[in-house]
């Protein structure tokens, strides 16, 4: 009975525990009762931290910054602080900006006073700022309202984290940036993502144009309150960490043989952006992004600044666009393609894979990556099924006719490669369309047992409650039939 007892408890708790892994998404240990850190701004409407210093500088889109500013409607901006309460296009952004969820966030609904570093009034929510670790700052929006909507309970908690990357690559600012999302209950058409700031938004509407928000001594906006004496005491720095060449074609498809090969350049010539929004944004779905990811881990997206310069994903093999989701059906994209722009995609893959477009544009080609030692086989849909076509190499364009096709299917990946089906940059495609516009492509992993013991999926935990009750019942089976 003892042994039955413990049995029981150990599937339990591992089963609770395989069910907590979302509320891994946002950062903690970094001190204060949430252990979220210190308390980052007044909790007031449309406000935003005094200037916070970094404890490393960063490189965004060529301009280095060593402090930043933290401001309630999602977002934090360099150079001053901003009070914008409505999600905008980047392209009009003043103000060089990192927006996790840049909508109209409210944490002073109950009304009640600054509490220092208390978790929040308890109504709304509250904004704080921590370092989980050496190099790594974190922002936190935890639990907060959308004005006006306070009443309704529903509540959004994400966080930014910049962490510095310039002892790993050797150069000075360079930083990756994370936007993790554990609950997204309201949307307000949220913007997402980050921007230069090189457009124009009017900052002060309706508002004192002569204390905006951020740029005042006193947080409050009282421009006579001299520094230093004024309340509360928003922290003036980040608080310590808590020990605990692809380019355009000009030949149209229908100029071209079926199933043409071209080599594919070394060199990619890149247009750098200035700006960049995640799915969703600036929709109601861009709740969405607490249920999807760029990483394979739900909820969290991330981003790497290299030299200043933030390369947009798929433009190159080695930052492909990675699935908004994966199924029974396979991994899912959603991305919007110029005429005959060339993306990189990369889903969960074994011995081979097909492709579907479910949604856009047929493919017009397709690259497949070297180093695999393959023999790719390139397979049609015909009357009858998959039809074999021919045999293609890696590292060339292979073009399908102008009418490009709907569907096809690349086999030929040996086992011996043992390709990781649960990495997400294990096979990068690259893929072009036959018009520009949005695209949403499927990729369907064609999976082959390989008897090694490294290579054994994680049980799923529900499965190993039912079979651990299973063995539970035999035990007791077993003792009826003694008795």
């Amino acid at each position: 009975m003892k042994m039955l007892k413990t049995l029981l408890t150990t599937i339990v708790v591992f089963f609770v525990l395989s069910l907590q892994v979302k509320a891994d998404v946002i950062l903690t240990g970094m001190g204060g009762e949430n252990g979220l850190g210190e308390v980052a701004t007044p909790m007031v409407d449309d406000g935003s931290s005094n200037e916070l210093n970094l404890p490393f500088s960063v490189n965004f889109f060529g301009e280095t910054y060593e402090s930043f500013f933290v401001n309630t409607n999602g977002n934090l901006s360099f150079v001053g602080g901003f009070n914008g309460f409505q999600g905008s296009p980047f392209d009009q952004a003043t103000l060089p900006i990192i927006a996790p969820f840049w909508g109209d966030v409210n944490i002073n609904c109950g009304g009640g006073e600054f509490e220092g570093d208390s978790s929040s009034t308890g109504e709304c929510g509250n904004i704080y700022i921590g370092a989980p670790a050496e190099g790594v700052v974190a922002v936190t929006w935890h639990e907060v309202a959308e004005f006006g909507n306070s009443e309704s309970g529903e509540r959004n908690t994400f966080q930014a984290v910049l962490i510095d990357r310039s002892a790993d690559t050797g150069t000075a600012g360079d930083f990756d940036l994370e936007f993790r999302y554990e609950t997204l209950e309201w949307s307000d058409n949220a913007q997402a993502g980050f921007a230069a700031g090189n457009g124009f938004i009017d900052e002060c509407r309706g508002g004192d144009c002569d204390c905006p928000g951020g740029d005042c001594d006193c947080p409050f906006g009282d421009c006579e309150c001299p520094p230093g004496e004024c309340e509360p005491n928003i922290p003036q720095s980040v608080p310590a960490p808590q020990m605990a060449e692809v380019t355009q074609v000009e030949t149209r498809l229908e100029d071209l043989p079926v199933l043409e090969e071209t080599p594919v350049l070394e060199e990619v010539e890149v247009e750098m952006t200035t700006s960049y929004s995640l799915p969703g944004a600036l929709t109601d779905d861009v709740v969405d992004l607490a249920n999807t990811s760029n990483t394979g881990e739900e909820g969290i997206w991330s981003f790497s600044f290299r030299d200043g310069q933030f390369l947009e994903p798929g433009v190159t093999p080695e930052n492909p666009i990675m699935p908004i989701s994966e199924g029974e059906d396979g991994w899912a994209f959603d991305f919007d393609v110029d005429f005959d722009e060339i993306v990189f995609i990369d889903p969960d893959v074994a011995v081979g894979y097909d492709y579907f477009v479910d949604s856009g544009s047929n493919f017009a080609s397709v690259i497949l990556p070297d180093g695999f030692n393959a023999n790719y086989e390139l397979w049609l849909m015909g009357a009858n099924g998959w039809e074999f076509s021919q045999f293609l190499d890696a590292n060339f364009r292979h073009f399908f006719g102008p009418d490009g096709v709907s569907q096809f299917r690349i086999l030929g990946i040996d086992t011996s490669n043992m390709v990781d089906p649960t990495d997400p940059t294990a096979f990068v495609t690259g893929l072009s369309f036959v018009d520009a516009g949005n695209q949403q492509v499927r990729q369907v992993a064609l999976t082959e047992f390989v008897p090694d013991a490294t290579n054994v999926d994680e049980p799923n935990p529900l499965m190993l409650l039912l079979v651990g009750c299973g063995f539970i019942a035999l035990q007791r089976k077993r003792k009826l039939k003694a008795a």
